[in-house]
């Protein structure tokens, strides 16, 4: 008798309903992580410094005017914090600040050029650059921080290239405003700064947090509060001096970014986030340092009260007085 075919078993394919439905629950269990990962107290701390503090010193000293800075104060400040950030971001091989350092600069420098040339061109140059400077800094949270260097140069140079050609094109005295830097989604809003260059800011500062929650780096976070403060310089005018404060802070920002990012690298583990080695050693280093100083502190005190006595016994034995304590 001949045996039956064998039955051909297909592999299992479950539903699509089902796989969309676990797809789904996975996005939102991993967006809830990100979430309560963000609000703990040790990503809040590495996130707001030092750009909060940056940020608030910054409104506190412009917005309130407490201290009244010069024009020549304000010129130093700006150039050195751009020159710092520059030469900070070069010696750490930052990609990302480099770039955002000279984007800030050529932007700036970019308003205050086209402002010489008329209220035409100075609009439309303001409202461009508004729009440009974000959308770079959302472009740049995909750069690679280290790597192919010349490839991603490669990519800034032709970013910068056709953004230059772009603002000299639209910025032209006989050339009408484009539509399309404003347009205005609420009618009723009226700002500084015109809506799409305010939706731009905005998407792009959710953008960087997103990123700094993703991968925890301080860079991240240095972008981010250097956008806020770029946003302040906007309103408050970048061709006057508070704007140029503004601009100088966002580059210190940036700044103080690798210098948190470059003590995060070498105190803490890139792959776990716990303490390294060098952390260990320090923390170790100043537990024995404390237990040493201790009991050289008791010995000190113990002889300097010895001497004391020995001092009021002999000024008493001088005097003619009795002593117990010289007995």
């Amino acid at each position: 008798m001949a045996s039956e075919p064998s039955k051909s078993f297909t592999s299992y394919k479950p539903a699509p309903n089902l796989l969309r439905h676990s797809r789904t629950r996975h996005r939102r269990r991993r967006i809830i992580g990100l979430v309560m990962d963000f609000l703990s107290r040790k990503t809040l701390n590495s996130f707001l410094v030092p750009g909060a503090f940056i940020v608030l010193g910054a409104v506190l000293l412009l917005d309130t005017k407490w201290i009244a800075l010069s024009q020549s104060e304000v010129t130093f400040f700006y150039y050195a914090t751009f020159v710092a950030g520059g030469l900070l971001a070069w010696r750490f091989h930052s990609n990302r600040i480099v770039f955002s350092v000279i984007v800030l600069l050529l932007g700036h420098h970019a308003i205050q050029w086209f402002a010489q040339r008329g209220p035409g061109p100075a609009l439309i140059a303001f409202d461009a650059i508004a729009l440009l400077i974000p959308l770079n800094f959302a472009f740049l949270t995909f750069f690679t921080e280290r790597g192919d260097e010349g490839r991603t140069l490669l990519w800034f140079l032709a970013l910068l290239f056709f953004e230059s050609v772009f603002v000299a094109a639209a910025a032209r005295p006989d050339q009408t405003v484009p539509g399309f830097l404003h347009f205005a989604i609420i009618r009723s809003y009226h700002s500084h700064l015109p809506q799409p260059a305010i939706l731009m800011f905005s998407a792009s500062l959710c953008l960087l947090v997103f990123r700094f929650a993703q991968f925890h780096r301080a860079t991240d976070s240095g972008m981010f509060w250097s956008l806020v403060m770029a946003w302040l310089g906007f309103h408050a005018g970048p061709t006057g001096k508070p704007g140029t404060a503004y601009f100088g802070a966002a580059a210190l920002a940036l700044a103080g970014s690798i210098i948190e990012n470059t003590y995060s690298l070498a105190y803490q583990d890139e792959l776990t986030g716990l303490h390294s080695r060098r952390s260990f050693n320090d923390a170790s280093f100043r537990q024995l340092w404390a237990r040493h100083r201790r009991p050289c502190a008791t010995a000190c005190s113990v002889e300097a009260g010895s001497r004391g006595r020995r001092r009021a016994s002999l000024s008493s034995g001088r005097r003619g007085v009795h002593d117990p304590i010289s007995e």
